[in-house]
C-alpha cells in the first residue's frame, strides 16, 4: 500500500487514511501505540517497554511535519516526539488478515463440521482444518480425548498458551457435598421454562442429548423442605432425574 493513501488534514491536526468511502482519521492513541522509538521499544523482541493502557485515553496530536515523502514527525500531547513511516503504517492499515473470517451461526449450524477426533490433532492438515472451525465459529468439540488427571493440559497447550492462575494451572470441575460455589454443585444452571425459547429461536443451541442418565446415585438434601423458593427446585430436579 502507498504512502500516498495516508493524508494529513488541520484543525484538528488529524492523520487519515484514505478509503474509497472518503477520509477515516486514525487514532492517535492507534499511532502512539505503534512507536518504534528506541527508548520505548526492546529492540530484540520489538516489544513496548511502556504500559499502553496508562497512556493519556484522550490523547492528540498536537503538530504533524513531513520530512520526507514517506515519513512525518509528529508531536502528542503527551509531549512525545517521533518520526513514523507512514509506508510503514499503510501497510499494517491495509495488512491481510491471515486469520479465516468470523461466520455468525446458530441452531442450522453442521455440529459434524465442528467435531475434531484429539487423536488426529498431530497431523499438520488435520489440526489446521480444527483451528479454521475454531476461528471461524468460536467453539470445537474435540472427540476421543483420554480423560486421565491433567490431560486438559495437553490439549490446552497444544491450541496455546496455559496460563496458571491462583486456582492453579486447571479447575477440576465436581461437586462436594457442602460446596460453597455452584462449580461444585451438581445444580443443573438453565431451566427448560428458562431457555426453551432461546432454544427455539437458534440463540442457543443444544450440543449433545437434552438428558443423560448415569448409573451413579444422588442424595438430595433439602435443609428447609417446606420453602416456597426451595421447594419449586426440589420438584424439578426430581422431574428432571426422574426414571
Amino acid at each position: 500500500m502507498p504512502a500516498t493513501s495516508l493524508t494529513l488534514t488541520d484543525s484538528p491536526v488529524t492523520l487519515n487514511w484514505v478509503t474509497p468511502s472518503g477520509l477515516e482519521p486514525i487514532s492517535p492513541l492507534w499511532l502512539r501505540e505503534r512507536t518504534r522509538d528506541p527508548q520505548q521499544l526492546d529492540a530484540l523482541t520489538c516489544q513496548r517497554l511502556f504500559d499502553s493502557h496508562r497512556i493519556d485515553p484522550d490523547l492528540t496530536l498536537s503538530s504533524a511535519r513531513p520530512v520526507s515523502p514517506t515519513h512525518t514527525e509528529f508531536t502528542f500531547s503527551d509531549g512525545h516526539v517521533e518520526v513514523y513511516d507512514l509506508g510503514a503504517l499503510a501497510v499494517e492499515l491495509d495488512g491481510d488478515s491471515t486469520f479465516p473470517d468470523a461466520i455468525a451461526w446458530d441452531s442450522s449450524v453442521d455440529q459434524t463440521a465442528q467435531r475434531f477426533d484429539w487423536q488426529q490433532m498431530g497431523d499438520n492438515v488435520a489440526f489446521h482444518q480444527a483451528l479454521s472451525a475454531y476461528l471461524q465459529r468460536g467453539y470445537i468439540i474435540l472427540t476421543g480425548v483420554p480423560t486421565d488427571p491433567e490431560r486438559i493440559l495437553e490439549v490446552g497447550r497444544h491450541f496455546g498458551y496455559v496460563k496458571e492462575t491462583n486456582f492453579g494451572r486447571y479447575f477440576e470441575v465436581y461437586s462436594r457435598p457442602a460446596g460453597n460455589d455452584l462449580a461444585y454443585r451438581s445444580v443443573a444452571l438453565g431451566w427448560s421454562h428458562v431457555t426453551q425459547d432461546m432454544l427455539a429461536s437458534g440463540q442457543l443451541v443444544a450440543l449433545g442429548p437434552h438428558v443423560t442418565r448415569k448409573s451413579h446415585g444422588y442424595r438430595l438434601s433439602v435443609r428447609n423442605p417446606g420453602s416456597a423458593m426451595i421447594t419449586p427446585v426440589v420438584d424439578w430436579l426430581a422431574r428432571e432425574f426422574a426414571g
